[in-house]
């Protein structure tokens, strides 16, 4: 976020992972452009990016589109295999900043607590 956040700063533009610096964990997927995955999950750019990688501020492009995601390989007590964890990305188009709403598949909360503090 914090990538994100400086690169809307100095651009007036979302950028996506590869344009903003940002890596996500794991191994890149050969051949995936801004994907990565690890033993358990796998990681996206998400959808908001333009044909581009970017998205300028106010050209209604980036209203609620889906900035980052991990996808459970396995299952994870009772969250099933593909379940979802999301980072929602929306323009603030009259402060020329962005807005992030973070969400947890049903039964992983206590899996991951603190996901949700990352909205805002």
């Amino acid at each position: 976020m914090k990538l994100l956040d400086a690169y809307v700063g100095e651009s007036n533009q979302i950028g996506s992972w590869t344009l903003i610096g940002y890596t996500g964990p794991g191994t890149k997927i050969s051949g995936v452009t801004d994907s990565t995955e690890t033993t358990n999950f796998l990681y996206g750019g998400g959808e908001y990016k333009g044909a581009d990688g970017k998205a300028t501020i106010g050209d209604g492009a980036v209203a609620g589109k889906i900035g980052w995601v991990a996808a459970s390989k396995v299952a994870l007590n009772e969250v099933a295999i593909g379940a979802r964890w999301t980072l929602t990305v929306s323009a603030v188009e009259s402060q020329s900043l962005v807005s992030y709403a973070a969400a947890v598949p049903s039964g992983a909360e206590s899996l991951t607590p603190n996901f949700t503090a990352l909205s805002h």
